[in-house]
């Protein structure tokens, strides 16, 4: 079974800050609905644990696990160790392994699920995103009471979100989704024209809840707590100019522990970034039983089309995506935009945001090669296709060079010693054992970093969604593991 953690991915600040808020309020309850709907943001609660020094300690084998991201076994063998400490009986599940199984895994799930949904609610109200799509989990049986849901497209105010907004229960992998048109909704698999199920806020008199909602779930965790959150963290740094932003994060640490949690912070190195994506690679092929399945029959084109849906769902709930328009010069066309905002919608907001910082000038034909051309301003030329993926990432790479970097190192790691060989006319590269040998490309303007292609060829085949994206990550797939799981890596966890 895959790791309960794994399906939530890293914590995120907010996320964070979310739980520190319940922790700070350690309540002792007989059991789980003493305190109801709300009063869970800010009271941490394990059912039947009266004594406080007990709740102390299971709190902070709950932050633990949530804040360093230790896998549901760790959690229970502290869990094991602070109950035969404190001598606590009677709880529900005691006396047998199933029951031991069972009564960890609510613990650990529930605050898990509870402490993300908090942080994202605050997170999607910062956005100031004007709507929310509700979208299924990745679970392999679903609530039918939950399908009628999915792909709902309603405002961010609307009386729904009150008490349906995720999860909808225990066990529940249902999540949110924020866009900022309906266009913006549909392409990232809302449906603005799907109306709410007749009766949807009838109430289940065995609940108390509206259908489909189990007891005590009807309201959205963190809603009463999100402004508190939004003010700990006040404006995001990544609306912040570079210098102001640096200051901004390293205040973050009164809020999000510095070391507590390594992986929350960006990869440093390509070996540190290849290993965190061979962690998502992971917890992808467990989640994802269509990737599962196809990689399995030997259907490369399969697994890549699946491993593409994979990538864009499990993005959205470790970071924001989609949330940020790209900046472009006055004047450009409709063309352009709507290209280019093909591209915002599945690249990381704090990316966008940052290269934000220079407007492009774009250009959409469908007879030219495409092209980026350095500048004031830079321009893009490009068709309508994963091209202008392609060509966005290198507009990125000259506003990040950090970023750019772990990749110019990777390539300076695997082509030692190799000598440079002609792959065009006018195209020289070290070819390695790339999956495509244009990715080992070098610009002679552009020493000491000279392999701008390794970004844009790792990450297009990744974020694209046309036929070309699907045969590139297919052939990274079979060729390169290593170069997918070095993108993985960075677009998971790299920041500005």
């Amino acid at each position: 079974m895959a790791d309960l953690g794994a399906s939530f991915g890293k914590p995120f600040d907010l996320q964070l800050a979310a739980l520190r808020l319940r922790l700070a309020n350690q309540v002792g309850t007989a059991a789980w609905d003493d305190l109801v709907k709300a009063q869970h943001d800010r009271a941490f609660v394990v059912a039947g644990a009266m004594k406080a020094d007990l709740l102390a300690d299971l709190a902070k084998a709950v932050e633990k696990s949530i804040a360093q991201g230790t896998t549901l076994e760790e959690f229970r063998r502290d869990f094991r160790a602070l109950v035969e400490r404190h001598g606590w009986h009677g709880w529900t599940g005691e006396g047998s392994a199933r029951g031991e199984a069972w009564r960890t895994k609510v613990i650990y799930r529930t605050n898990m699920a509870t402490s993300y949904a908090a942080g994202r609610w605050a997170q999607l109200l910062e956005s100031g995103v004007p709507y929310i799509i509700y979208m299924r989990g990745n679970a392999l049986e679903h609530r039918q009471e939950h399908l009628p849901w999915h792909g709902l497209v309603l405002p961010v105010g609307h009386p729904f979100w009150r008490t349906h907004a995720t999860p909808n229960g225990w066990g529940c992998t249902c999540y949110l989704s924020g866009a900022r048109s309906l266009d913006a909704a549909r392409r990232r698999g809302g449906d603005p024209n799907k109306a709410l199920p007749a009766g949807w806020d009838a109430i289940d008199p065995r609940t108390g809840a509206p259908v489909g909602i189990d007891k005590g779930w009807d309201y959205a965790p963190g809603a009463s707590v999100a402004q508190e959150l939004a003010g700990i963290v006040e404006k995001k740094a990544a609306t912040l100019p570079p210098q102001i932003a640096k200051d901004f994060k390293d205040s973050m640490k009164s809020i999000v522990q510095a070391g507590v949690d390594p992986a929350d912070q960006s990869p440093k190195t390509p070996a540190e970034a290849i290993a965190r994506g061979k962690a998502v690679m992971a917890r992808l092929r467990a989640q994802a039983t269509d990737l599962a399945a196809a990689e399995q029959a030997g259907d490369l084109t399969g697994a890549a089309m699946a491993l593409q849906d994979a990538v864009r769902a499990e993005l959205r709930k470790v970071r924001p995506v989609g949330e940020a328009p790209i900046a472009l010069v006055p004047g450009s066309r409709k063309q352009a935009k709507e290209v280019m905002q093909s591209v915002a919608d599945v690249m990381p907001s704090d990316w966008v945001r940052a290269a934000n910082a220079i407007p492009l000038k774009v250009y959409v034909s469908e007879t030219k090669r495409g092209g980026y051309l350095p500048g004031n301003p830079p321009q893009i030329t490009t068709s309508e296709s994963s091209t202008a993926v392609h060509e966005y990432l290198h507009h990125l790479q000259a506003v990040c060079p950090d970023l750019d970097l772990l990749f110019q190192d990777l390539h300076r790691k695997r082509t030692k010693g190799e000598p440079l060989v002609q792959i065009r006319r006018g195209e020289w590269a070290r070819k390695d054992h790339y999956y495509n040998a244009y990715q080992g490309r070098e610009y002679a303007f552009a020493k000491p970093n000279p392999a701008l292609e390794m970004l844009t060829m790792a990450l297009q085949p990744v974020l694209g969604s046309d036929i070309k994206s699907v045969r590139m990550l297919r052939d990274l797939m079979k060729v390169d593991p290593e170069m997918l799981e070095m993108a993985l890596g960075v677009l998971f966890y790299w920041k500005v």
